[in-house]
């Protein structure tokens, strides 16, 4: 072939063919002085003018990282199933492939609103506020930038295709940009009484007008959910007085991704059944068909998908799998807890998944559309714990001497209705065949409400459900003090202490008893946590039936 040496090459479409080193050299450099340095042929005539680049290590991993991303950057993206364009050449190339001109409408969109601007919840539920949402239009092109940033026109800019511009505006992209849109935004707020959270900085509240709740304004770069008792005066300020493009502004229907309504009780409902429906159209567009809704789980009990054998996932079963993944890792955070397990488990092979990793991704997608209509309530009614034993030990003769809940001293009044706060731990030993680690579940409730769940593998390896058990416990109540804070920094009133419920008696006793001694040093750490949260009141421990506790 005209060449000293031919080199085998294996390429992305899977075809391997020999070919020239001096063609092949010329085109990649960095991969063929691995080679040579891996297999000691930097001495050979032809392979010598590797050296310099061989013996520069730090130099040949930054272009190994380089070459790496410049393959990245040329490959086709995916998002929801379509190929999205990298720039306005490529659009015009995907719209031509699609015969549309659907890319190329939602450019003159931009650049037409871009032209206007050069011109000129359960809170809610709880206090009886009311819940409207609404969409700020190019909400970083209303804040100026402070960098110095020139562009030559494309083709997308029509007649001023050629000339350069001047960049004003706080374009996406910039590395400012959404510094200065916060800045801007931020200070529309505190104009009209509002400050952000300190736990929750992106949850601006303000007291209501007759002293007796907050109103909260919650901040998703340009998405704005409102809990108020007039969030159409508020919105009609946003548009008259700081002219804002406000867009889809009302009662909140739809937010993130996820819908919102009332039930035939009047029952505020969480629901992602729009966000399933769209999965299904990827799911449709990857593979071909709608997904098996022939289960009644979303993964078979007593699976292990780590002890999976399959063949590995060719480059585009890849792509496939990480995007049904990230499809279902945002299902779980609108509200989708009964997958929370499963995902944990398949988002651990993203890397390099197995053609038995697909198959069952496609099976808990199958799940979410046979129960699509699952949904999670705002059930704002205080749950009765009556007749839930509570024993109250004394503690002053124990090592942690008497310890108190540490209340923020900067947190603002509480005000509106108080809430009680139920949380359910528990663990599962030997989740991982091939690590030996466990997994820890935990859920949230506010009164009758899940606010949040929690499904990870542990960071030690436990031996005996004692130990699994006390790893989780721990976790719990950090979360609760972490929850509590967070509640107090948004001026809700906490009724009490937490109920904190778990189905291993040995360990619930443990952490209730002053007498109890630990027998097991290598969760000293958990012991102690949980018990000084017992002691100081903040939570009571208390065992339920495991039947209860899944």
């Amino acid at each position: 072939m005209g060449s000293t040496y031919n080199v085998t090459i294996e390429w992305e479409n899977g075809e391997i063919t020999p070919e020239p080193l001096s063609i092949i050299g010329a085109d990649d450099p960095v991969a063929c002085a691995i080679y040579a340095r891996e297999n000691n042929l930097l001495g050979l005539p032809g392979w010598k003018r590797f050296r310099s680049i061989a013996k520069k290590e730090k130099k040949l991993l930054c272009l190994i990282y380089q070459a790496k991303l410049r393959s990245f950057r040329t490959a086709p993206r995916y998002t929801y199933g379509f190929e999205i364009p990298k720039d306005y050449k490529d659009a015009l190339r995907l719209d031509k492939i699609h015969g549309n001109t659907k890319w190329q409408d939602a450019t003159k969109v931009e650049m037409d609103q871009l032209a206007e601007l050069e011109d000129d919840d359960f809170l809610a539920e709880l206090n009886g506020l009311e819940l409207w949402a609404a969409y700020i239009g190019n909400a970083y092109l209303e804040a100026y930038t402070k960098e110095k940033v020139a562009i030559v026109a494309g083709p997308e800019f029509g007649p001023l295709q050629g000339h350069s511009l001047i960049v004003s505006r706080a374009l996406y992209g910039l590395r400012l940009s959404g510094k200065l849109w916060h800045q801007r935004f931020s200070a529309c707020l505190e104009e009209e009484g509002f400050f952000p959270c300190k736990a929750e900085p992106d949850i601006w509240m303000r007291p209501t007008a007759d002293g007796s709740s907050y109103e909260y304004v919650g901040v998703y770069v340009d998405e704005l959910a409102m809990a108020m008792k007039d969030p159409q005066a508020f919105v009609d300020k946003l548009i008259k007085v700081y002219k804002f493009k406000l867009k889809g502004t009302g009662p909140l229907e739809f937010h993130l991704g996820c819908d919102f309504y009332r039930d035939e009780h009047g029952v505020l409902c969480m629901h992602p059944k729009k966000y399933i429906d769209r999965m299904v159209d990827s799911y449709q567009r990857m593979f071909g068909q709608k997904p098996k809704t022939n289960v009644w789980s979303p993964l078979e009990k007593g699976d292990h998908p780590e002890c999976d054998t399959s063949e590995l996932l060719d480059s585009e079963g890849v792509t496939q799998y990480q995007s049904l993944v990230g499809q279902f890792q945002w299902a779980v955070s609108l509200g989708r807890l009964d997958v929370t397990t499963a995902v944990m488990t398949l988002s651990s092979f993203r890397s390099a998944p197995r053609v038995g990793h697909s198959n069952r991704a496609k099976r808990v997608c199958g799940y979410l559309v046979k129960f699509k209509e699952a949904c999670i309530r705002f059930c704002t009614g205080l749950p009765d714990y009556s007749d839930v034993p509570e024993p109250v030990f004394d503690w002053a003769a124990s090592v942690y001497d008497c310890p108190t809940e540490e209340i923020p001293s900067d947190a603002p009044p509480p005000l509106g209705l108080a809430v009680i706060l139920t949380h359910y731990v528990d663990a599962n030993l030997y989740h991982c065949l091939l690590t030996g680690r466990s997994v820890t579940g935990i859920i949230h409730m506010m009164n009758g409400t899940p606010i949040d769940f929690f499904s990870k593998k542990q960071s030690t390896v436990e031996t005996a459900t004692y130990g699994s058990e006390f790893v989780a416990a721990r976790t719990c109540v950090e979360q609760i003090m972490d929850l509590r804070q967070t509640l107090r920094y948004l001026g809700v009133p906490i009724k009490g202490r937490s109920y904190m419920f778990g189905d291993n008696e040995s360990v619930v006793n443990s952490s209730s008893r002053p007498e109890a001694k630990l027998h097991k040093r290598h969760v000293a750490l958990s012991f102690h946590r949980v018990r000084e949260a017992v002691a100081s009141n903040m939570l009571s421990f208390i065992h339920i039936d495991g039947v209860l506790n899944r």
